[in-house]
């Protein structure tokens, strides 16, 4: 192999550039012209095109965190997506994955279910908690998390409207048609911002229902549950916006008597005090509700427990 003579690589040089940069590029005559030229055409393949897309490297380390939390729920009828919500006690998916108590006692959330062989398994609690809506299509079950890693987290509940707008790009880590954890990033952009619902391109299928949408900093924008084919050609997907379901969930607080609700409600946060907490490097311990609070609230003499994973063994709230 031998290396070309002066003369045939400058003339390679100027013919790149010209079929490159679509113009006449005079040739250089001194050798600082030719290296010049060679910027110029190294430039020109550095480039943003039409819009930054440029993304911090932890987003990747962050989107695999968020992925641990996601799960496939198997009914006795149907595959579906879920995660793990607010704490490691509760899991959402949509209304029609489990409609009712019942279907939620014969259905399982499998976790980890990706490309290597190790899978767990848990178990739905519907006794201890469950709460569903059809309009907004969402249903948040109590689980026994006892079978997963301590280092699987919740994907955090935020009660923010501006977690997303038209033109943003959404992230959907799911199970569609049941097959291993899949996620869709390309092309995906949010169209259409309603007041329960967000509508975006993006890639899923039937079992792909229940899945968490986020928008580029990983925050959860929506819960995916449809899609559909437009005349043109194109795919319209949907999801219920977490603000819609957030204050569904803290109307139902203020009317209902039960500290397990409660606890689900207390671990929503804001953008702001999230932030704070990546900022200062601090991680919120997974919180376990003790199933001896079932159907306890406010009310003299009245209590909940809470077993927290962290520093903390035990916190105990009376309430007067």
């Amino acid at each position: 192999m031998s290396k070309l003579d002066n003369q045939d690589f400058l003339n390679l040089v100027v013919k790149r550039a010209e079929t490159v940069m679509e113009k006449d590029v005079p040739v250089p005559k001194t050798r600082y012209e030719r290296k010049q030229l060679e910027k110029d055409l190294s430039d020109f393949f550095e480039k943003i095109h039409k819009e930054n897309n440029f993304l911090p490297s932890s987003f990747l380390e962050d989107g695999v965190s968020r992925a641990q939390a996601v799960c496939r729920i198997t009914t006795d009828v149907s595959l579906g997506s879920g995660f793990l919500v607010a704490s490691r006690d509760f899991i959402m998916t949509n209304n029609h994955v489990i409609p009712d108590a019942a279907t939620a006692e014969v259905s399982i959330a499998e976790f980890d279910y990706d490309e290597d062989d190790i899978l767990y398994t848990v178990q739905l609690d519907p006794d201890r908690f469950f709460i569903t809506d059809v309009d907004l299509d969402f249903t948040i079950i109590a689980c026994d998390p006892s079978p997963l890693p301590m280092d699987i987290e919740p994907i955090v509940l935020l009660r923010d409207p501006d977690t997303v707008t038209r033109g943003e790009r959404v992230n959907i880590i799911q199970h569609p048609r049941g097959r291993k954890k899949e996620i869709s990033l390309h092309d995906n952009k949010v169209n259409y911002v309603y007041d329960v619902g967000i509508r975006y391109t993006a890639d899923t299928e039937g079992g792909s229902s229940g899945s968490p949408v986020f928008n580029n900093e990983w925050n959860l924008v929506a819960l995916h549950h449809a899609g559909w084919n437009d005349a043109d050609g194109s795919a319209t997907n949907e999801g219920i916006r977490i603000k819609a379901i957030v204050d569904f969930l803290t109307a139902q607080d203020d009317n209902e008597s039960s500290a397990i609700l409660s606890s689900l409600v207390e671990c929503i946060t804001d953008c702001e005090a999230l932030k704070d907490r990546v900022d200062t490097g601090h991680k919120r311990a997974p919180v376990s509700v003790s199933p001896s609070t079932k159907g306890k609230k406010s009310g003299k003499g009245n209590c909940v427990t809470l077993n927290l994973n962290g520093d903390v063994d035990e916190i105990t709230i009376n309430f007067d």
